[in-house]
């Protein structure tokens, strides 16, 4: 939904419906450092609330004439909270890096709204960023292998072919296939050529990066007035007077906001990029895209076509982490804030292509070495849970309130 005015958006309603199912509770299995307790399995499987919410939506870039939907956020916000509004949760959306035209971000956008629905019927506010998108841009194949490419094109001439083929009654059949087979090569040359026209201008990761980088220090400047009828505790830093958010991403969202805060220069973790009115408390990857493995060929063709480069040339948040500097007297290391990553066992439904970009246990001991008892991973083991179906699941839905429910109760103390 888009607004003409920053400041004056138009306003939806909703309400999330769920299942009160006992098939619904999916088996869970939680893989973190520290000890489970009773009390917290308690909590675990207490039955979240249930709250109606409005949302709004902003332009981030103000400066640009063109407003864009890819360079806006959602605010979802819960009503009628019987005492004050539980916390704000920012996250970055996942579009597999995808976007840049309307046929796309608008299914992505439409898709990814199950999360912010989610939280926000559990009565926290949630602000969710969208970011420029790439495209699949078929020439880019090239980069990789040529043959990749002629083989598409081959594939789609086939296609057109066999259409056109099954289609065209003629009773010439020898000057019959010969038209079909020029009418199918221009199809061919029609589909590239637009293909190629589509992608133009498509957005790199350090556009993404910036649009979310803009997206923060918008949502810093206005998040006061936006959480100004809650007056919990909970929300405020004391000792800094800031509002303290919970910060992540959903799948290749989780990649940017994961590569976003590694920045040297773009980190709002660093000093120099300290935000004035907010504080990024806690982080949380849901199904992250955390490492770009160059020997993946599914993930190599993904970043070649998407993002027109190589792997190896694409930030890993997984390397990033086993990079960090070792924290030492003489050299005074920054700590990151409490990690949560969420998943699923079945990602793609039980098939191993991408195990090594969902690599949220190995992320999560990698930083549990580092900061002891500092991240927690826990991973749906349902068949039916995956990484498209996962948002708007009851199990989901458990485990995430749990988390939320533990990471500011943590804040709070």
């Amino acid at each position: 939904m888009e607004s003409s005015d920053t400041m004056n958006p138009k306003l939806a309603v909703g309400r999330l419906a769920t299942a009160d199912t006992a098939s619904s509770t999916a088996s869970i299995l939680s893989l973190v450092s520290s000890k489970d307790s009773d009390d917290s399995q308690a909590s675990f499987w207490s039955s979240p609330p249930q709250y109606e919410y409005t949302f709004t939506t902003h332009y981030y870039c103000t400066t640009s004439s063109n407003q864009r939907f890819e360079q806006s956020l959602d605010v979802y916000q819960p009503q009628n909270v019987t005492t004050t509004n539980k916390g704000v949760v920012v996250m970055v959306v996942g579009s597999g890096w995808m976007g840049h035209q309307p046929y796309v971000y608008w299914g992505t956008s439409w898709w990814n709204s199950s999360l912010p629905k989610q939280i926000s019927t559990m009565g926290y506010t949630c602000i969710v960023i969208r970011h420029s998108g790439g495209f699949p841009r078929i020439h880019l194949l090239a980069k990789s292998s040529w043959t990749s490419l002629l083989t598409l094109l081959l594939v789609v001439h086939l296609v057109v072919f066999s259409l056109l083929n099954w289609c065209w009654d003629c009773e010439d059949k020898d000057n019959s296939l010969h038209n079909q087979m020029i009418l199918a090569t221009f199809v061919t040359l029609f589909f590239y050529i637009f293909w190629y026209w589509q992608g133009q201008g498509a957005a790199t990761l350090d556009d993404m990066l910036n649009d979310v980088s803009t997206a923060l220090k918008f949502i810093d400047e206005h998040l006061p007035q936006w959480t100004d009828r809650s007056s919990d505790n909970r929300l405020k830093n004391r000792s800094k007077g800031k509002i303290q958010i919970i910060f992540g991403g959903y799948s290749s969202g989780a990649h940017v906001a994961a590569t976003l805060l590694s920045s040297e220069k773009l980190s709002p973790l660093a000093k120099q990029n300290t935000l004035s009115n907010v504080d990024i408390c806690h982080v949380l990857y849901l199904s992250g895209f955390l490492h770009v493995s160059p020997s993946s060929l599914i993930t190599t063709l993904l970043t070649v076509c998407i993002l027109g480069q190589w792997p190896s040339t694409i930030p890993s948040p997984l390397q990033a982490i086993k990079d960090r500097p070792q924290q030492s007297k003489s050299h005074p290391v920054n700590k990151l804030p409490p990690h949560t990553l969420l998943g699923c066992k079945y990602e793609v439904f039980g098939l191993p292509i991408l195990d090594s970009a969902f690599c949220s246990v190995a992320y999560t001991n990698i930083l549990n070495q580092q900061q002891p008892n500092s991240a927690e991973c826990t991973l749906l083991q349902e068949w039916t849970c995956n990484h498209w179906s996962a948002l708007s699941t009851m199990s989901l839905r458990k485990v995430l309130y749990s988390s939320l429910e533990k990471a500011y109760a943590a804040i709070k103390s």
